[in-house]
């Protein structure tokens, strides 16, 4: 008797199909990140940061007019764990590199900024990653990195979208809604 086989009706052919190009996708993206993650480690190490630190560092800079970071919202966009965000942000405040603030938005939240201490560094940052940026529009086309960075910045949407608005509370009309 032979063994039993586990047939897909032809229209779950193109389900495979489907599956297979995403699983592709999402190893091509996952080996990219990963590889400009080390190249990024390996071009902050001799200043005692991480590549995490660093961007840290760059998003806070980012939003230095604005109202700042949340912590879960750093944690979001570098990819790590609210408990890993933690010790890295600690970290950057204890070497005076960032403090932490009221949000001028909602009291109930701190949010971190950058101090002139981080700016300078993120500046000698920003000098000695221009040899890799160089080497990578070398490899690829500006306008092929612009396409991928809007590709991954409209996959990132819908997490983005599904969080809740931060909302000022108004007495008025009750929850702040």
């Amino acid at each position: 008797m032979p063994l039993a086989t586990t047939r897909l009706a032809p229209s779950s052919a193109c389900g495979e199909a489907d599956a297979d190009r995403l699983l592709e996708f999402i190893h091509a993206a996952g080996g990219a990140f990963r590889r400009l993650r080390s190249l990024l480690d390996e071009q902050v190490q001799p200043l005692g940061l991480v590549g995490a630190e660093c961007l840290v560092l760059w998003l806070c800079n980012a939003r230095a007019h604005h109202a700042g970071w949340a912590q879960q919202d750093l944690a979001t966009a570098v990819g790590v764990s609210p408990a890993l965000m933690s010790s890295l942000v600690e970290g950057l405040r204890k070497r005076g590199l960032m403090e932490m603030k009221r949000s001028p938005v909602d009291r109930r939240r701190q949010v971190w900024h950058l101090l002139s201490q981080g700016e300078d560094l993120l500046h000698q940052i920003r000098s000695s990653l221009g040899g890799i940026a160089q080497q990578i529009d070398d490899l690829i086309p500006l306008e092929e990195q612009q396409a991928t960075q809007q590709v991954f910045a409209r996959l990132s949407e819908p997490a983005a979208a599904s969080a809740p608005a931060l909302r000022t509370y108004d007495p008025e009309q009750g929850g702040g809604q």
